[in-house]
């Protein structure tokens, strides 16, 4: 698995560096619109961004936009690449955060398969040493023999 946790690392690294070459310079739509105005102004009523707000999408893109005062002048300018580096962290994030929930659930998906098939072949064993299943399976083995016989 260490070598799984440094490919998906590896993975989550390519992907937040190749977002972050191609970062968006312009505002698509009035969303990102509304919340690069969001940054600079933050009032929902407003739709700055719409609601609910994501106020801490809102405080970290400002606190973002802040240290990037000096790659870009322009206050909007700023808000939107603060917004779109922090959509390519929280991309890669995302990769490695998939990755553990998968790993997690797959290791309790094994647990669970082992112990049911523990408990099956624990409940054969048992079933087998108990006379009255030996008993009713000689019945069965008969009465389909004597059908058998009947044709």
């Amino acid at each position: 698995t260490a070598l799984h946790d440094r490919f998906v690392l590896a993975g989550a690294a390519l992907f937040t560096c190749a977002h972050l070459l191609w970062l968006s310079s312009h505002l698509e739509d009035i969303d990102s619109i509304n919340f690069a105005l969001g940054v600079l102004d933050y009032d929902v009523a407003a739709h700055q961004p719409h609601p609910p707000g994501y106020p801490l999408l809102m405080l970290l893109a400002k606190g973002l936009s802040v240290l990037l005062m000096p790659l870009a002048g322009a206050p909007l300018h700023r808000a939107t690449l603060a917004l779109t580096v922090l959509a390519a962290l929280a991309g890669g994030v995302a990769i490695v955060a998939l990755y553990h929930v998968l790993r997690l659930a797959s290791a309790k998906a094994d647990a669970y398969g082992a112990s049911n098939a523990e408990r099956s072949t624990q409940n054969v064993e048992r079933d087998a040493r108990s006379p009255g299943v030996a008993v009713g399976l000689g019945r069965r083995a008969e009465d389909a023999s004597r059908e058998r016989d009947a044709y």
